[in-house]
């Protein structure tokens, strides 16, 4: 990472008045799972693991230290049915999954409703 996204990562510690000590929470994460027929121009360039960069990585950091989804993140992308002896015929459903990094969270944390009616 370069400085400015460290900078923003360490901005996410918290104080844990349980150890008397500045802890470094660590990042949560979005998932979504789901089945689709991939199509587009470029569908047949998806490979078993795939990442899509933001155009600015640090700006994604700063988001996650201000506690807010990133507005440019960096997608993780699992084709899960590409790759190896398995792979899916052209046109035909197959497996994804999606992991963009989220804020720190804890317990008493909960996603807004637009938030949260938008993954359903």
């Amino acid at each position: 990472m370069g400085s400015g996204a460290t900078a923003a990562v360490v901005a996410t510690a918290w104080f844990n008045p349980a150890c008397d000590a500045i802890v470094s929470r660590s990042l949560s994460a979005h998932v979504l799972a789901f089945a689709a027929r991939p199509c587009g121009p470029r569908a047949t360039e998806l490979v078993h693991h795939n990442l899509v960069f933001g155009r600015d990585p640090v700006s994604e950091f700063h988001d996650l230290a201000a506690g807010r989804p990133p507005a440019d993140p960096t997608l993780y992308i699992c084709a899960q049915d590409r790759g190896g002896d398995t792979a899916a015929a052209p046109g035909t459903m197959e497996r994804f999954e999606i992991i963009m990094n989220g804020p720190p969270t804890d317990r008493s944390t909960t996603a807004p409703d637009p938030e949260v009616d938008a993954c359903r």
